[in-house]
């Protein structure tokens, strides 16, 4: 069976977080696999399966659904598994005291995240495997951004202000 024709298994989503860290300590060693235990006994509880497994499911099915060349059949780019691994990436990078955003497949290969509060009020970051973060943003009449970050292990401190722009007050919360 060819590579393309096998399926993808996601029995564990967080292949980020298992292995080896890039360090070249046992103690580095042991960080990762203590993160990976974290991470598998959050998912297991009830806040972190709605938290994490459920949006990672629907990014592998994207994934599953538009790896191919026009998947759309309007000649959509594939997305590539270094977009499915950015995706996952960033899912979980997402602070806890944030709201999940929408997931869906984009025409250029990419995966897109929306947050959306109501009409001229919304943030969309997409993901297109490059180690790039791209990202715009409504936050009412004549008040936008838009530009690029570099995704580097964590949720960047500038998308999380815009988050904060977008869902003022007590919406968000640090913890």
């Amino acid at each position: 069976m060819s590579a393309m024709a096998q399926p993808v298994e996601f029995a564990d989503p967080f292949n980020a977080y298992s292995g080896t860290s890039g360090g070249a300590s046992d103690a580095a060693e042991r960080i990762s696999w203590m993160r990976y235990r974290i991470v598998q006994g959050f998912t297991a509880s009830a806040i972190g399966s709605e938290r994490l497994t459920e949006p990672l499911r629907v990014v592998a099915e994207i994934f599953q659904r538009c790896r191919l060349a026009n998947w759309d059949h309007e000649g959509a780019e594939p997305i590539s598994s270094e977009a499915l691994t950015e995706a996952q990436a960033l899912l979980l990078s997402i602070p806890s005291y944030m709201p999940l955003p929408e997931i869906f497949p984009e025409a250029t290969g990419a995966i897109a995240f929306e947050w959306y509060r109501k009409p001229g009020y919304r943030y969309v970051i997409t993901v297109s495997g490059k180690g790039t973060l791209e990202y715009a943003g409504l936050f009412g009449s004549g008040n936008d951004t838009s530009g690029e970050s570099r995704l580097d292990g964590g949720f960047p401190k500038m998308i999380r202000e815009h988050l904060r722009w977008l869902f003022p007050g007590d919406q968000i919360h640090a913890v």
